[in-house]
């Protein structure tokens, strides 16, 4: 599996997120930018979006 910066990886699952909420938060309030985002919720993206890379990936044994 080719190396993706997890912060790539979280820009596109929040910006996937955004366009299935029309760009409304839970609560439905405007979803800010990514860079709006405090650098805490912008890491829980990327862990997230790393997360769901590992487990969705499969690794040759080998």
């Amino acid at each position: 599996m080719a190396q993706h910066d997890p912060q790539d990886l979280g820009r596109v699952a929040y910006a996937a997120y955004g366009q299935t909420t029309d760009g409304r938060t839970y609560d439905d309030q405007p979803l800010p930018t990514w860079e709006e985002l405090s650098d805490r919720t912008r890491a829980a993206w990327a862990a997230a979006a790393v997360a769901a890379v590992r487990a969705t990936t499969t690794h040759p044994e080998g």
